[in-house]
């Protein structure tokens, strides 16, 4: 007899900005439309089939923001606008996101869904003013048209039989659109009818014994980056990682966290743990059996790395057991057979033969098990309960229905949860080293290594050990320093670092690292700190460059545009802007940047490029100063016809206001300025990032720096003394 095990994962992180409030994206209302009650729904018609489920914390949180709190993502908001009411630049964010849908399979059976994608176009622009001018060719029509589709398409297979929904899908099917402000409402109301019915279909289930629950850290981090950063080196030899991070605590505590979280919702405390993206290191194991976790699942890659034989044909067999690692006992899933579900299935044409393919496979994995011990042979199929279904037809409802039926026929194979199998057949092989390394080529290259990835978590680590230093003197009350704590925790979660850099893309990877800034944001306010300036902007092109040198001195230049004379600046900052090489800026306007200070005023000089063969200079282009933090973007556009500098500030999250012009600017041979430090409200201590921004035509095709800011610190007065 095999014994087959499925273990769904079902998760998404926090939504909710930690400083605006807002709920940002808007997966955890559509993923519950699109799967998490259907899969339930499934389960409850086939109760002869047992599963082990995993629902992580932050999703549980997700849920009830929805159906107690009554909060809506922005998503959401702006789908109940009408098209007329909408300005330029909420109808060019419709455009560029309401797309974000499996093109392949939802677009073909939605003939004007797919009519709307051929308009915008399948490559998305990258300058903002070019999602304006495409938004702006759809009507009102087509726009609230957009609107429904996007969230009709997120609709799961039951919602699909409902009668008041059927004629909405039945229309987007033809080639005729014209839906009403009605029919929106009525989507978004079954949506949220659909997300209050999640969580009871669970913990009915899991009340009659069919299902097992799991547990995962409660912000999914990548635990063994929180154990210790250097051990990425384990699987990373050559890799170059950020600056350590060395926090075990943070991982026992996600795990205490969650198991509490997960009793406390559903009644039950897990004794299985879902290490977020099966990523596992030695170090791990002893920290998670402290909490109570009796045993664990991860990767059968991580099995053949941990093996002598390195996944050699009897290494390979020896896949379908539990071991025992000290005090817990380790699953390792079938990979190849977990990827078939995730990818595979989804296009074979017959799903009841690609059922049948798989049945097979499970039970010819279980004949050619070599085992220690009498117990049958453990086929484990773990991977994500939500996102493959978008690739199936009827998101996956056919496969899933046949797959469970003929289970429940099928001749030597039983479905059974973990734990109940580790009871009744507990390992009695143990296992002597134990792989560091995640389920994606067995190491963690997707979460750590990257520059991007690294510069978020040199920010996370600052954060962290500043939060450490406040806890070592006590500067601050308990409960302070715990939700000071809990933001940071949300900030270790791996979706963040999941959509920083390479490989993954995405048209809401802003809205990700916005969401981990807005954690280190909060953390430090809570602090009594003020942000770095870093936190403002992006990780990509926020980081703060390195420049030729720092301001040294007071100055007091002469405001005339002359290279009067090289003592006039000495003391200033500056950046040179790369001029050869494989960072060559072609597309330069300027060779240098310096900036510096006096009692009262910051002076900033650009030194143009000479170039004949271009046809235009710097005259001949908009220029725009930028210097933000996390609380405020201050902006300066140059006029040179009568030589001024246009000042306005915005606030986060407010309107902008003018701050008037200076008229302290002179273009001569160099573009100089003075910009009195009063009327930007700047301090002592005060640190920005600054961009200098170029453009022709009303598009941006110059900054310096290209990528990030230049760090600018208003000096105090005695400053170089």
């Amino acid at each position: 007899m095999v014994h087959l095990a499925f273990l769904w994962h079902m998760h998404q992180p926090c939504y909710r900005s930690a400083v605006s409030g807002n709920l940002r994206l808007p997966w955890v209302r559509l993923h519950a439309a699109a799967a998490y009650r259907d899969m339930a729904r499934l389960l409850e018609q086939h109760g002869a089939i047992r599963a082990n489920i995993n629902l992580s914390p932050t999703l549980l949180d997700g849920l009830h923001l929805y159906t107690d709190e009554g909060l809506r993502d922005e998503h959401e908001l702006i789908t109940l606008r009408p098209p007329a009411e909408l300005d330029r630049e909420e109808r060019s964010w419709l455009v560029e996101h309401f797309f974000s849908v499996h093109w392949a399979s939802v677009l073909e059976r939605m003939p004007v869904y797919r009519r709307l994608l051929d308009k915008r176009g399948r490559e998305a622009p990258v300058a903002p003013q070019h999602w304006a001018e495409l938004a702006a060719s759809f009507s009102d029509a087509e726009l609230r048209d957009l609107q429904l589709l996007f969230n009709l398409a997120w609709l799961g297979f039951e919602a699909a039989q409902d009668p008041e929904l059927r004629p909405l899908l039945e229309r987007a099917a033809g080639e005729q659109g014209g839906f009403s402000e009605a029919d929106k409402r009525l989507v978004l109301e079954k949506q949220r009818a659909i997300l209050g019915q999640v969580l009871p279909s669970w913990r009915r289930l899991r009340e009659r014994g069919q299902v097992e629950l799991f547990c995962s850290p409660y912000h999914h981090p990548i635990l063994p980056l929180l154990v210790d950063s250097q051990y990425a080196k384990r699987s990373m030899r050559e890799a170059r990682l950020p600056e350590r991070f060395c926090f075990p605590g943070d991982a026992e505590r996600q795990i205490s966290l969650a198991l509490a979280r997960v009793e406390r919702e559903l009644g039950v405390r897990p004794q299985g743990l879902w290490p977020p993206e099966l990523a596992v290191c030695p170090e791990l194991l002893p920290l998670a059996a402290r909490q109570g976790i009796r045993y664990l699942v991860t990767d059968s890659e991580i099995l053949y790395h941990s093996l002598d034989d390195r996944g050699s044909t009897p290494g390979k067999r020896r896949l379908y057991q539990p071991y025992r690692a000290g005090e817990l006992a380790l699953v390792f899933r079938d990979a190849s057979l977990s990827s078939a579900i995730a990818r595979e299935y989804a296009t074979w044409a017959d799903p009841e033969a690609a059922a049948a393919d798989l049945i097979r496979r499970v039970r010819a994995a279980g004949d050619s098990a070599l085992r220690d011990g009498e117990g049958p042979p453990l086929v484990t199929i773990a991977l994500d309960g939500e996102n493959p279904w978008e690739a199936y037809p009827r998101r996956g409802a056919d496969f899933l229905e046949a797959l469970y039926r003929q289970l429940e026929r099928a001749e030597g194979i039983t479905t059974t949860t973990i734990g109940a199998h580790l009871a009744a057949h507990p390992p009695t092989v143990g296992i002597d080293h134990l792989h560091s390394g995640s389920w994606i080529e067995a190491n963690f290259a997707i979460w750590i290594g990257d520059p991007d990835k690294n510069r978020a978590w040199n920010l996370l680590a600052r954060a962290r050990k500043r939060l450490a230093r406040a806890q070592t003197s006590a500067e601050l009350p308990e409960a302070k320093l715990d939700a000071i704590l809990d933001h940071l925790l949300c900030a270790e979660g791996s979706d963040w670092f999941w959509w920083m850099g390479e490989p993954f893309s995405s048209a809401e990877e802003l809205s990700y690292e916005e969401l981990f800034r807005d954690q280190l944001t909060a953390a430090y306010r809570l602090l009594g700190d003020r942000p770095p300036a870093d936190l403002s902007r992006s990780i990509e092109h926020g980081a703060v460059v390195e420049t030729l040198r720092q301001p040294t001195a007071l100055i007091s230049p002469r405001i005339d545009g002359k290279r009067t004379s090289f003592f006039e600046w000495r003391g200033a900052g500056f950046y040179r802007v790369p001029g050869q090489g494989s960072v060559f800026q072609p597309d330069a306007l300027v060779t240098g940047l310096y900036w510096g200070f006096d009692a009262g005023r910051l002076f900033l000089r650009l030194d143009p490029v000479d170039d004949p063969a271009r046809g235009f200079g710097l005259r001949d282009v908009g220029l725009q100063l930028e210097l933000s933090d996390t609380e405020r973007s201050l902006r300066g556009r140059v006029e040179l016809e009568q030589p001024a500098l246009l000042l306005s500030a915005r606030r986060r999250g407010g309107e902008e206001s003018d701050l008037g012009a200076i008229t302290e600017v002179v273009y001569g041979d160099v573009l100089e300025l003075a910009i009195p430090l009063s009327r930007l409200g700047l301090l002592p201590g005060d640190r920005l990032g600054l961009t200098v921004h170029f453009s022709r035509d009303g598009s941006e095709i110059s900054r310096v720096p290209r990528l990030g800011v230049i760090e600018v610190e208003v000096p105090s007065e005695d400053f170089g003394e």
